[in-house]
């Protein structure tokens, strides 16, 4: 799912590699440092309605994996999620879970 970072200056463009009600793992050619907070817009998995909120950027790091050069994994922690998104989260998250023990 494409994924749009706004730090205090630029832009910056990505796909989202995992979500929980805590953040997002974003992977994205470009790069912002950690520490700093950014804006951020992502699309809900559940309704495909996009969102703004606010994260914190826990770490940077390179993305591994055989297609992953270039890339670096983004690690976000939401602030104060509204209600509305922490939900349709939880629910994702519940349904891939249920999934996977199904499996």
């Amino acid at each position: 799912t494409p994924v749009r970072l706004l730090p205090e200056k630029g832009v910056l463009d990505g796909r989202s590699e995992d979500i929980s009600e805590g953040g997002l793992l974003v992977l994205s050619e470009a790069t912002c440092a950690p520490g700093q907070r950014v804006a951020l817009r992502f699309a809900l998995p559940m309704e495909g309605k996009v969102v703004s909120v606010e994260a914190d950027v826990k770490w940077v790091r390179a993305a591994g994996g055989v297609d992953a050069r270039g890339l670096r994994a983004i690690g976000l922690e939401f602030v104060q999620l509204p209600e509305v998104v922490r939900a349709s989260v939880a629910r994702y998250v519940e349904l891939m879970a249920e999934h996977n023990l199904a499996s």
